[in-house]
């Protein structure tokens, strides 16, 4: 009976083997994998780059862009032009004029004097022009050039003093007391200047100017009656160096306020005595004096929109003298001409 019960447990423990052992020994054997070429190309081309190729330089990193700035610095030098055209309202005062040919004439006659006659009313016939243009070397360094014209009539302007027209001599023609007479005065002026600018900052400058001033004063004196029509026409040219200073100052960006000077003055005299050789003659030089000076001064404001364009307002008073004489004749003008003006800036 034992016998039995052993026989039947290893019969048990061979058939637990069997069926352990069944599913490995049913299954098919696995295939090897095996990679295609184009693989291993593949494999082979991204280890050769990784061991030989040259590593990628570093980029600096780019510093970011600065703000524009205003400042002088920041523009360095550069060129740029602008001009001003402006509307004047014009008025002269103290106008003493004489017109001496040979021993005739020589009277001085006086407009707008300080005797408190009303020979001062001129009536206003043209409006004045006045303009200005300059050019910017930089910030430091500026040509500049101004032209100015005005013109005016006015009929028996000396009859309105107390009396009537007092009688005097113009050149070759008396004026009788109590003639009607036109009287008309033509004044051109033309400036030519190089600027410095010693002190530029954002909110204030300063100028130093040199320069020349051309002046051209005519005055016609027609009687028209009693004694019938006449008529005296005389001019004076004058070139006068200048010196100037004014200042500017820009309390905000597009507002400005500007005052400015020149004065200027020259004299030239040849005595008599003197000799010159012309055409191989020996003759004798002339004796000529001429006396010239001016006196300038501009003020007033301007609003300019984008350094651009804009409009400008402004008061200018001009003092001028000019007396000339030689042996035959002998003229002098006097005066002062006074302007308000409004006008616009354009810069480019």
């Amino acid at each position: 009976m034992s016998r039995i019960a052993a026989s039947f447990q290893l019969g048990s423990a061979l058939i637990a083997c069997l069926l352990v052992a069944a599913p490995a020994i049913a299954a098919p054997p696995a295939d090897d994998f095996t990679p295609s070429n184009d693989e291993l190309d593949q494999d082979l081309d991204e280890s050769l780059r990784d061991e030989y190729a040259e590593p990628e330089p570093k980029t600096a990193p780019v510093p970011p862009v600065p703000p524009p700035s205003d400042s002088n610095d920041a523009k360095g030098i550069r060129l740029r032009l602008g001009g001003m055209a402006a509307y004047g309202l014009t008025n002269f005062h103290d106008i003493e004029i004489s017109h001496r040919k040979g021993t005739r004439g020589g009277d001085t006659i006086v407009l707008d004097g300080d005797d408190g006659d009303q020979n001062s009313a001129f009536d206003f016939e043209n409006g004045s022009g006045y303009y200005r243009t300059w050019f910017d070397i930089g910030s430091w360094v500026s040509l500049q050039a101004a032209y100015s014209h005005v013109k005016f009539k006015d009929i028996n302007a000396l009859s309105s003093a107390e009396g009537g027209t007092p009688g005097f001599v113009f050149g070759d023609t008396t004026y009788q007391t109590g003639s009607v007479v036109e009287i008309a005065q033509t004044l051109r002026i033309a400036d030519f200047d190089i600027a410095l600018h010693p002190l530029h900052l954002d909110w204030i400058r300063l100028d130093v100017t040199l320069g020349a001033r051309y002046v051209y004063w005519q005055t016609t004196i027609d009687r028209l009656s009693p004694g019938g029509f006449a008529r005296e026409r005389e001019r004076l040219e004058a070139l006068i160096p200048m010196i100037g200073f004014g200042i500017s100052l820009r309390p905000v960006k597009p507002f400005e306020i500007f005052l400015r000077g020149r004065i200027g003055s020259i004299e030239v005299e040849r005595k008599a005595g003197s000799y010159r050789r012309r055409n191989g003659k020996r003759e004798q030089i002339k004796p000529f004096k001429r006396e010239q000076s001016s006196v300038e001064l501009d003020g007033g404001f301007s609003f300019t929109f984008d350094e651009t364009i804009g409009l400008i307002i402004g008061a200018r008073i001009d003092v001028i003298e000019i007396n000339r004489q030689t042996e035959d004749q002998q003229t002098r003008f006097k005066g002062t001409s006074s302007t308000l003006y409004a006008g616009v800036i354009l810069n480019f």
